[in-house]
């Protein structure tokens, strides 16, 4: 990362960037950035652990209520059972990679005052009674259109000699001996600027493609939204090297948010 002083002439006095840690924020591409005021980046609304037991049938439903009055972004992180055990964390998954599929996550909705998750009887391994336990980010945005751009689109790695980082902390937490957990920024870490994000609404059954024109396979967050319904759930779509693909019907909504990072 280039010198402090450089955070402020980056972009000609127009906004500033930080670059992480071995990378010139002058130079560098996009994606190297920690922070940029040229992108928006996912700031968490809250943070829940909830948890509840897998039924002998039908589902038991978790519910989140957040009350933010539009549809916003959230991931379900799925942290393991009584059963199973809590070492492993699966990401919008269970440790059979089976209850998640496309099918069981309508039954995760996220409305525009809560979120819901039902887990049945055939949740993960299936244990009548085991206890299941999830942590749950809703985030503070929502879907309101960021087009896509790029500032600098060079894929070199932007060396810097002079390379002395940056880290804040969250308010109440000393900077220079608090966990990287306590940070609200540091550029030894990625963080997730948005390359573009939107809704999609489509006006036949067909398949439909959104660019990304990054070259590379970028993170994404997709969510899907029937046509009729009041929820969206997680969506699963293909992602290829210049778009992402997902066929709807006549009325349904894609709700999407594509990164600078590179997936892989």
């Amino acid at each position: 990362m280039a010198r402090p002083q450089d955070y402020f002439n980056y972009m000609g006095d127009y906004g500033a960037a930080v670059s992480q840690k071995g990378y010139d924020v002058k130079t560098c591409a996009d994606r190297f950035l920690v922070y940029s005021s040229a992108f928006q980046t996912l700031k968490i609304f809250n943070t829940y652990s909830v948890s509840t037991t897998i039924p002998a049938s039908g589902d038991n439903t978790i519910t989140i209520n957040h009350n933010l009055g539009y549809l916003a972004p959230f991931i379900v992180l799925y942290n393991g059972s009584s059963s199973i055990g809590t070492s492993n964390t699966y990401f919008f998954c269970d440790s059979y990679f089976s209850s998640f599929t496309q099918d069981y996550w309508n039954n995760c909705r996220q409305y525009t005052d809560k979120l819901e998750i039902d887990v049945s009887s055939f949740f993960d391994d299936g244990t009548t009674g085991a206890t299941v336990y999830f942590t749950v980010y809703i985030f503070l945005d929502d879907f309101r259109t960021v087009a896509e751009q790029n500032i600098n689109t060079s894929t070199t790695s932007g060396a810097s000699s002079n390379d002395y980082g940056i880290r804040i902390s969250k308010s109440g937490y000393d900077v220079k001996t608090c966990a990287d957990i306590d940070c609200v920024l540091s550029s030894s870490f990625f963080n997730q600027i948005i390359n573009k994000k939107g809704i999609l609404t489509s006006t036949a059954d067909d398949l439909y493609s959104i660019s990304h024109n990054l070259s590379y396979f970028p993170s994404v967050l997709v969510y899907y939204r029937s046509s009729g319904n009041s929820y969206m759930n997680y969506d699963t779509s293909i992602i290829q090297n210049n778009s992402i693909q997902r066929f709807l019907y006549n009325g349904d909504k894609l709700y999407y948010i594509i990164f600078k990072q590179k997936n892989g």
